[in-house]
């Protein structure tokens, strides 16, 4: 199931080998998947789940004597020596799960690094620029009999170095649990800045199925540091659940729980084109739901609103909460709402301000 998102996946494949039954050609279907993806899939009855545990010692050992065996010539051409116990026995952790057993050949290959390095750049800040740049040459094989590593033609050296920095930080999660962007860019001012930026690199070097198993297996925490706006990275656990609420003090670099003035931004309409440009499935769908918000209330998307020691919200956004989930919201948020609404208004053109009003009436 590698590359594959779609949830009934496996009852496809199980109604696929009932119809063959039914005309004298029963089959049997073995299908592999990685956790993350299998997680989101809808199991039909009958079916038999096999999870395939970590290498143990005497399995990566063998690893490695395939793998020594596989590239020994490569290896003699280029003065490198074979990649031993001894230099991975260090990173048992990684080297238990095949695909980052693999990682850590590929990063060997380069110069005979790991047995080198003893403080790896996985263990060290910054360490998507270093490794991605370390093992620009190769690209990562899936399979889990260790192959010969050419470069391959099919991938350009920015993709190559999108799919090297998206792993390395899941390698890093899984040996830490959790970092911050600070950590993954110190010599970044802006952390988050640095993040989206990388964030862009690594999608475009993914299929949508690729980018869609990678981002659904983060979850990301919006925080604040001496130096700015910070990210919390971590693997997400459990069902997906909603983000936490975007703080717009956040997005725009005021200090958490400004109670100065609102503002705003004249670029409501370039928001929308740039959705449209992206030509992408995702953006197309939030740019069809969010089409009547856009042309009938443009600026309010970008007319920013305070609140005293809490978040900062869009007028746009306080609205359509007022609109869509009045019943439900706290004691006395109704009301908050409304007058911090109602407190917008003046910023907004007239005809705006005037189909705002009409809303709320009808509120």
């Amino acid at each position: 199931m590698r590359g594959v998102h779609h949830s009934d996946f496996l009852t496809r494949v199980a109604r696929f080998q009932q119809r063959e039954a039914e005309q004298g050609r029963p089959i049997r279907a073995l299908i592999t998947s990685r956790i993350a993806v299998s997680d989101r899939a809808r199991y039909p009855e009958g079916l038999v789940a096999l999870r395939l545990e970590p290498f143990r010692p005497e399995q990566i050992r063998r690893w490695l004597a395939l793998w020594n065996e596989a590239n020994a010539d490569c290896f003699a051409a280029r003065g490198l020596r074979p990649l031993t116990w001894e230099a991975v026995q260090h990173h048992q952790a990684l080297a238990a799960q095949p695909l980052l057993l693999t990682m850590l050949a590929l990063y060997d290959a380069t110069d005979n690094a790991l047995r080198r390095d003893s403080d790896p750049p996985w263990t060290r800040p910054g360490c998507t620029r270093n490794c991605s740049s370390r093992q620009r040459t190769h690209e990562p094989h899936h399979a889990y009999r260790p192959t010969r590593f050419p470069t391959s033609p099919r991938l350009r050296t920015s993709a190559r170095h999108g799919i090297y920095g998206a792993n390395l930080v899941l390698v890093i999660l899984l040996l830490k649990g959790r970092v911050t962007t600070g950590q993954l860019f110190p010599s970044w001012n802006d952390y988050a800045s640095a993040w989206h930026r990388h964030v862009l690199l690594w999608r475009s070097a993914f299929d949508e199925e690729q980018w869609t198993d990678f981002a659904l297996s983060l979850s990301a925490r919006r925080t604040w540091t001496e130096q700015g706006k910070e990210l919390e990275i971590t693997l997400r656990a459990g069902a997906l659940e909603p983000p936490d609420p975007v703080d717009m003090n956040w997005l725009y670099r005021y200090p958490r729980g400004n109670d100065g003035p609102g503002w705003s931004r004249t670029y409501w309409d370039e928001l929308r084109h740039k959705l449209d440009m992206s030509g992408g499935t995702n953006d197309g769908v939030v740019r069809h739901a969010m089409d009547p918000v856009f042309t009938w209330l443009g600026p309010a998307v970008t007319t920013f609103l305070t609140s005293p020691g809490g978040p900062a919200t869009s007028l746009a956004h306080d609205l359509l909460e007022l609109l869509l989930g009045a019943a439900d919201l706290p004691p006395g948020e109704q009301e908050a709402l409304r007058a911090r609404v109602l407190r917008g208004l003046e910023s907004l053109p007239p005809e705006v301000r005037e189909r705002v009003r009409q809303l709320l009436q009808h509120e």
